[in-house]
């Protein structure tokens, strides 16, 4: 009996050393839910938030419905495997549960919280593209239902979702992942394992940067697979629980957030994990928008730190990274034309340059004219080579369909390259590379080269040019 006692002794004190030691917990300011209100008692109020509001004005509403056109999935990584809230039902997809739980149905409030944010129904941000069925979203379970969890159920989770992504980036679906959890500062080679491959096909995950107010974000927001994410207030500063420091992308609103709660309620909570949820549908929009070009994690941090207002200190600072991504800029920003000083987010992360080239052969009418106003002569010319190179940060896509826009600004109407008030063909010929080379760059914040160029004149001359 003796013997058997000291087995169960022995084994209590053992799950408490190992298993009670988790990777990620849900911090104490996300677990205490304030102003609740169930479904019948609910009003107006309890069905936006003020992160919302400041997002989604009903102008800028009508042209999220009217712009974006292209399908995003987002997906949840929290405490559910499926949300049953009525508001969480409009696009919701069949969840997975990679959590040592049984239970698919969020008990513990905290994802379902996150969800609302994101695609509540009225007061979630993607409501209206959830509606028309532009957006659908998934909840995928990495935490128990304490809140509490570890790095390889997440890193489980992003292998197991893996075929489910390429599928869908295949048939140009975009895939956004939100994780609104974290914890400690080492990086973990199984989840960045997970998350590198993810980055690789295309998926972009944004995670919270923690919520310890000091310097230092927090694991997985400090990954460089990952987008991080701090917390402001309603003032617009920054929240006094919001980790900051090197490598911090964005703030968004995160304190005293109402959204949807557990029992078919409504709740509000404070974290940067509520902060996550705006940021991610702001790039689920984005997506949404501009398409295939923001299917890559580095395009997207560039982007959503262009897209950001910039909150005081002027710049990107530690306490808020480049400020608040809000959806107006998004809609009126093209990413192709992301200013390259973006590619190097708070020191870290920043995106190697790579050199594009491409070949153009063709025979493109031209017009040679020479003399001076009012006096001058047209005379019609071929051009049947031109090379153009471009150095830039921007993902392989991106690059190239600034090298074509190019041309085509190059060639406006069918003209060709005008070329004027030269002596003859050849002195314009040679001094077109580098005026064209300035007016391009001054359009796209790009450097874009004409490395060779070859026209034939009238009489069967053959001129090249090759820029130095």
């Amino acid at each position: 009996m003796k013997k058997i006692l000291l087995l169960v002794l022995f084994f209590a004190t053992f799950a408490d050393t190992v298993f009670g030691q988790w990777d990620i917990t849900i911090p104490k300011e996300e677990r205490t839910p304030k102003n609740r209100k169930s479904r019948n008692r609910a009003t107006d109020d309890n069905l936006t938030n003020w992160g919302v509001q400041a997002l989604l004005p009903p102008e800028i509403q009508q042209r999220v419905i009217n712009e974006c056109k292209n399908q995003v999935v987002l997906k949840i990584a929290d405490t559910a495997a499926k949300f049953g809230h009525s508001f969480l039902q409009q696009g919701q997809l069949q969840g997975a549960n990679y959590a040592a739980s049984t239970v698919t149905n969020d008990v513990n409030g905290h994802g379902t919280h996150v969800a609302g944010i994101a695609a509540g129904t009225q007061l979630g941000v993607l409501s209206n593209l959830l509606e028309n069925g532009i957006v659908k979203f998934k909840a995928v379970k990495v935490l128990n239902d304490d809140g509490n969890g570890m790095f390889s159920w997440s890193a489980n989770m992003v292998n197991g979702e893996r075929a489910e992504d390429i599928a869908y980036l295949a048939i140009g679906t975009g895939v956004v992942y939100n994780f609104s959890l974290g914890g400690g500062k080492e990086k973990v080679v199984v989840l960045e394992g997970a998350l590198k491959r993810l980055s690789e096909i295309g998926g972009v995950c944004i995670a919270a940067s923690g919520n310890t107010g000091q310097d230092g974000i927090n694991y997985p927001a400090n990954s460089e697979y990952m987008i991080s994410c701090g917390s402001i207030t309603k003032s617009f500063s920054p929240s006094s629980f919001s980790t900051f420091g090197k490598g911090l992308n964005n703030s968004m609103p995160g304190s005293t957030i109402n959204s949807t709660y557990v029992n078919n309620g409504f709740a509000t909570l404070s974290g940067t994990s509520m902060a996550t949820p705006f940021l991610s549908a702001v790039a689920v929009i984005a997506q949404s928008k501009w398409g295939k070009v923001l299917h890559n994690n580095s395009a997207m941090r560039a982007y959503l730190a262009w897209c950001a207002n910039d909150l005081p200190p002027a710049g990107w600072d530690a306490k808020t990274g480049f400020g608040m991504a809000y959806i107006k800029n998004v809609l009126d920003n093209n990413p192709l034309l992301i200013p390259e000083r973006f590619g190097k987010i708070g020191d870290v992360n920043a995106k190697p340059k790579s050199v594009y080239n491409f070949i153009y052969k063709a025979s493109y009418p031209s017009f040679f004219i020479s003399g001076k106003k009012p006096n001058t002569v047209s005379t019609l010319y071929n051009i049947t080579y031109i090379e153009l190179s471009i150095t830039t940060g921007l993902v392989p896509d991106a690059a190239y369909k600034i090298l074509g826009e190019s041309l085509s600004t190059l060639f406006k109407a069918g003209y060709g390259l005008v070329l004027g008030e030269q002596d003859n063909i050849s002195t314009a010929i040679a001094a077109m590379p580098e005026n064209i080379v300035l007016s391009l760059q001054e359009k796209y914040g790009q450097t874009v080269d004409i490395r060779r160029l070859e026209a034939v004149t009238p009489t069967g001359t053959h001129i090249y040019n090759i820029k130095k």
